[in-house]
């Protein structure tokens, strides 16, 4: 009597256990041109608020969850916990709904108009570098292949109607439910409006519903919008728009189990990517107050407010030790962000519609022309006559 043994050589977690992907978004992530796309939206996106500031004679937010990370020296790290690392990638997410949530609770004309400013700059801001790095992110872990920072860029550029028009479709619905009501509560203002308000308000809360399932299916799938126009064939608004909602109903509890997972792995990561800041910062004050001759060189240095050389110096230095220090990171927050979604993206689309991870759009490279045949009677060598 023989037996059948079969010996299990190898195992395919990525098969069993496909949110696995979330592993490697950390190194995409920490890519230097992922890192440099992400860098110039963290740096300019406080003067969309200066701006609207200025045109709407707004006074200024201070941001309530500002994430503020005490540390200033190497062996402190300790006391930062992975907690930091989490609220800088929900500060992020909060940043760019922020303004769409203050429009609601607005008051006045020039109240609106200002945070309809901010939220407009946000996404504007983020269309291109946000395209781009979902681009990356798509390839890079559904097919396995590269994608160059150029090509990324391009592609994001070609496809920035997309990009911007996406999380607005939703809103343009909004405000379209909006005025038949907001008409009726002009209505109101008079005494006999009262009763024709009394008489439609079903109307009234057929709209509200319709706008509460807009906005609830924006504010949590508006992430995911950006990974389809970069994955898809097609990659429209309004491929975008369904996908984005469709994956949000139809697998909640496997999206909010994805983001957990990928806050958390976003927030070690954040704490290796400051590690690093702070050694970096550390290390060459080391060794620059080593050459100076001492703190008490550097502590002089400090004080000198006179000389305009010493300045000038002193202020270039804070400038770029704070970009180390404090942009860096934030930009990894946003790099991961949006290299997560996209792997949450591929996650969702072969839950939902069982498509394989490496169906990912990728334009065909243009083939030459073929050389035209040569004539046989021009494929003889010419005799040469003596």
């Amino acid at each position: 009597m023989s037996s059948n043994l079969t010996t299990i050589r190898e195992i395919s977690w990525r098969e069993i256990f496909p949110w696995l992907i979330l592993l490697r978004v950390f190194r995409l992530a920490i890519r230097p041109s992922v890192l440099l796309m992400a860098l110039l939206p963290i740096i300019l996106m406080p003067w969309g608020s200066w701006c609207a500031t200025q045109l709407f004679d707004h006074p200024t937010h201070v941001e309530e969850n500002a994430v503020e990370v005490r540390v200033t020296s190497l062996l402190e790290l300790t006391r930062v916990a992975p907690a930091v690392g989490r609220q800088h990638m929900e500060s992020l997410f909060h940043q760019v709904t922020r303004p769409f949530h203050e429009v609601l609770r607005t008051h006045s004309l020039r109240e609106t108009a200002y945070w309809l400013f901010v939220g407009l700059w946000s996404i504007l801001l983020w269309a291109i570098p946000a395209g781009a790095m979902s681009r990356i992110a798509v390839v890079r872990l559904g097919r396995e292949e590269r994608v160059g920072f150029i090509e990324s860029l391009g592609f994001s550029v070609r496809r920035i109607g997309a990009y911007v028009g996406a999380p607005l479709l939703p809103l343009v619905g909004f405000t379209l439910c909006a005025l038949p009501v907001a008409l009726l509560g002009l209505m109101m203002r008079a005494d006999w409006g009262v009763l024709i308000a009394g008489v439609l308000w079903v109307f009234v809360l057929v709209a509200g519903f319709a706008m509460t399932l807009m906005l609830l299916g924006l504010f949590f799938g508006w992430p995911l919008m950006w990974p389809t126009i970069s994955a898809e064939f097609n990659g429209d608004l309004f491929e975008a728009l369904q996908r984005s909602y469709d994956y949000t109903r139809e697998r909640p509890l496997h999206y909010l189990f994805y983001a957990f997972v990928a806050t958390m792995l976003g927030a070690l990561g954040w704490l290796v990517v400051n590690a690093v800041c702070i050694g970096v910062v550390d290390i060459s004050s080391w060794a620059v107050t080593w050459g100076a001759g001492g703190v008490e060189r550097m502590e002089e240095i400090s004080r000198e407010s006179e000389n305009t050389t010493v300045v000038i110096g002193m202020q270039c230095i804070h400038v770029l030790s704070g970009l180390v220090l404090q942009k860096i990171p934030t930009a990894y927050a946003a790099s991961f962000f949006w290299c997560s979604a996209s792997a949450i993206y591929l996650l969702l689309r072969q839950d939902v519609d069982q498509t394989e991870m490496d169906e990912v759009f990728l334009a065909e490279p243009e083939e030459e022309p073929p050389l035209p045949d040569l004539d046989a009677s021009f494929t003889a060598a010419p005799s040469s006559s003596a």
